[in-house]
């Protein structure tokens, strides 16, 4: 099965029902529950993209939502990037002890974060063929 998005992350297989073509699909609920069912193969496909063919701005919405992203063409095995949030993480502010007076804090915003080759995190910026590309998929 393969991992589809929509206004969800899925799981789908092709497949024909009563002769027809289409689709079984199989929906993740935040619960942690899911259900199965069946979708012609023309609403499927104008609905869904399939993971692994999607545009920036897919990866940046599934990134906002939890899922790390990597592009197909990347050379490095076990590179990704995911949505990095201070405040999840308890660093809502920080303090450069050597630039400002003693006390003064300076706010983290979010940001992209790469897991590099060589297992090292780093802020990511896109590049133009990063933005423009619809290789992007979710990262197993």
């Amino acid at each position: 099965m393969k991992e589809y998005i929509g206004t969800k992350v899925i799981k789908a297989e092709r497949m024909q029902k009563d002769g027809e073509d289409g689709y079984k699909v199989i929906y993740h609920n935040p619960n942690n529950t899911t259900y199965e069912s069946w979708s012609p193969l023309d609403v499927f496909e104008e609905a869904y993209k399939s993971s692994g063919n999607l545009s920036f701005g897919d990866a940046i919405y599934l990134m906002e939502n939890g899922y790390k992203l990597s592009r197909k063409g990347w050379n490095g095995k076990s590179m990704y990037i995911q949505y990095f949030s201070p405040v999840a993480h308890g660093l809502e502010e920080f303090t450069i002890l050597d630039t400002e007076p003693n006390g003064t804090t300076n706010p983290l915003l979010p940001f992209l974060m790469m897991k590099t080759a060589d297992n090292m995190f780093v802020p990511w910026l896109a590049s133009h063929s990063d933005m423009l590309s619809d290789d992007w998929g979710i990262y197993e």
